[in-house]
């Protein structure tokens, strides 16, 4: 199994010291999916933070159904397609912010590993520090912005 620890270099975790960092590595699990799989169907109710330890994943809107089975790992075109995501990206953050089903569909394109920490216990973990609390959320409001500038809805 990858090592957790990998991931304090990444946006989610920069800034939050070793003894949060190692909290959220004890409540993490980690799972695999082979190409085409479905991490997140939009939808549906993701009630867990998820960062990619390895591989490519792509995000689209939409109903995947649409889609023939032989495109399972090609590159979506059109403008349900928001993007690709890679190592040390985060999946679900808006779900944790605002408790709503999600806003997107997210698909393995090559064979991903992903880290995912549960609601209650990502909760549990920044409950009980307000510091790393500050950081997180910080971090994530700075991981939204940068996939909003990146979509080309907004520049100022």
């Amino acid at each position: 199994m990858p090592d957790f620890n990998e991931l304090q270099d990444r946006p989610l975790f920069i800034g939050v010291d070793g003894e949060a960092f190692n909290k959220f590595a004890q409540v993490a699990t980690y799972q695999e999916y082979q190409p085409g799989g479905v991490i997140i169907k939009e939808g549906e109710q993701k009630d867990a933070l998820l960062v990619i330890e390895k591989g490519q994943v792509e995000v689209f809107k939409g109903d995947l159904s649409l889609y023939a089975d032989d495109q399972k790992i090609a590159t979506l075109s059109g403008d349900r397609k928001f993007g690709d995501m890679f190592r040390g990206d985060v999946l679900g953050e808006m779900s944790l912010i605002d408790a709503e089903p999600a806003s997107a569909t997210v698909r393995a394109v090559t064979k991903v590993g992903i880290w995912s920490i549960d609601r209650v216990d990502f909760a549990a973990v920044l409950r009980k520090d307000l510091t790393t609390y500050i950081v997180v959320i910080t971090n994530i409001a700075r991981i939204l912005s940068r996939r909003l500038r990146d979509a080309g809805k907004i520049n100022l």
